[in-house]
């Protein structure tokens, strides 16, 4: 049965350039502040943060 809702959705994304160029920790910080504000606005909590990946994240 396909079910639409749930209490936590968890989400495990990367942020990388298109370029190949390395990202400074400003883009990080500006992705999160969004996701913050898109959840607040939106009656949602987040929790969790981000870092940079270690070679056992990048494994697929």
């Amino acid at each position: 049965m396909n079910k639409d809702t749930e209490e936590v959705w968890l989400f495990k994304l990367f942020l990388e350039s298109d370029n190949g160029e390395e990202l400074h920790f400003k883009k990080a910080n500006e992705l999160m502040d969004l996701i913050i504000l898109w959840a607040e606005k939106n009656g949602c909590q987040i929790g969790g943060g981000y870092r940079k990946p270690n070679e056992k994240d990048l494994e697929i």
